[in-house]
């Protein structure tokens, strides 16, 4: 089933009743259910990012009566596209891809010429690290930037701490970098006992990994799930004047990959390479060619990917005032994958079998799971 964000009730919504309840601004409305969570006034606030886990991920691989089944409250959708750089980078500014900017893992900076990956921070194809300033033309102020500045309602004493995976960012934060699940859950549980406020966010690459590499039904999925599930439930009971919230950037789709180099024809059109995300593809078509390529491609792979015109795209991205360089990296058409077929072009990744960043409700839909932990009289006397 096709499933487009929804930016009223998505991870972007989540961060701005974490922002509301710190009394910062925020441009997208916030989740009631959250906001009435959030009133009870815990002391710790855990936001927990699992990239992989989607709800249909969690579905095919967390019995019914476990623990983050039991404490799902409901769907929310990620943003477009789904998972990764556009994702992360929503959850951190608290605004869509559309005015951050950073709508995915390779893009195209007019101003030097050059295909840059935002991950590994190289060219595209030639795999060759350069510096060309990408990071700052695509800043933002990060959400502990904000919170820095503000929660004039909260004790004055504060933790903020991001926990990573793996050093794919900075922040203006506390960084903590965790190679095991566990090991989140015990750095987790040392934040949370401080004597100060804390917040803190995680963003776990780990089950994503796993599930690009086995895909979304294999053995190796269902034990990275349980494992997750057994270790936040017994975090939430060993932590008191705490609220864990968890959720997904975005969900994976089992797929195969298509080589667009197969289809020359194709090919010839484009004045440069396709960019953004392999589910999500901007492409930039020779002048002479606009028409014919559409019909093409519609022809081709029109079971597999709906193709918007620029026009129509922009407004996958978000709903607000876009970044200055959402335009350019918009091309003339954005295919976004609707079936179980992955697009590549260019180079020669390791094998994989699955894949996010389309508009499926594999990709799209993510949970929202709400622990409420003990509160504690003492506390309650705090606020």
């Amino acid at each position: 089933m096709l499933c487009s964000p929804n930016y009223g009730n998505s991870i972007i919504n989540l961060i701005s009743s974490v922002r509301r309840f710190y009394n910062c601004s925020y441009l997208y409305p916030s989740l009631e259910v959250l906001d009435e969570v959030f009133e009870r006034n815990f002391s710790n606030t855990i936001v927990i990012f699992i990239e992989g886990m989607g709800s249909d991920v969690l579905r095919k691989n967390i019995k019914n009566g476990d623990f983050l089944k039991v404490k799902r409250v409901g769907d929310i959708t990620s943003v477009f596209p789904s998972g990764g750089v556009s994702a992360l980078h929503s959850v951190l500014s608290g605004v869509a891809p559309n005015e951050h900017g950073n709508l995915g893992r390779v893009l195209f900076f007019k101003e030097y010429g050059v295909t840059y990956d935002m991950y590994t921070k190289k060219t595209w194809r030639t795999d060759i690290p350069v510096n060309i300033g990408a990071e700052a033309q695509l800043s933002y102020e990060d959400i502990f930037t904000d919170f820095g500045g503000a929660g004039k309602s909260r004790p004055k004493r504060r933790t903020d701490t991001f926990i990573l995976s793996d050093d794919i960012l900075h922040t203006s934060t506390t960084q903590i970098l965790c190679k095991q699940f566990e090991d989140v859950c015990r750095k987790l549980y040392d934040i949370a006992h401080t004597p100060s406020d804390t917040l803190s966010l995680v963003y776990w690459t780990g089950l994503a990994e796993t599930i690009k590499m086995t895909g979304t039904e294999s053995d190796e999925t269902y034990r990275g799930m349980s494992d997750i599930n057994e270790l936040i439930k017994t975090l939430s009971k060993a932590l008191k004047d705490t609220l864990i919230i968890v959720s997904s950037t975005g969900g994976y789709i089992d797929s195969d990959t298509i080589n667009l180099e197969d289809y020359p024809a194709l090919c010839d059109a484009f004045y440069l390479n396709p960019i953004i995300e392999p589910r999500a593809c901007s492409f930039f078509i020779k002048p002479d060619r606009l028409e014919s390529f559409a019909m093409s491609f519609r022809n081709l792979f029109g079971q597999d990917y709906l193709l918007y015109p620029k026009s129509d795209a922009i407004s996958l991205f978000g709903a607000y005032r876009s970044h200055f360089k959402t335009d350019d990296f918009t091309g003339d058409f954005l295919a976004a994958a609707t079936g179980k077929k992955t697009f590549r072009y260019g180079i020669k990744r390791r094998p994989a079998k699955a894949f996010t960043g389309g508009i499926t409700e594999e990709e799209e839909l993510v949970p929202l799971i709400i622990i409420p932990t003990e509160k504690t009289m003492e506390y309650e006397q705090l606020i």
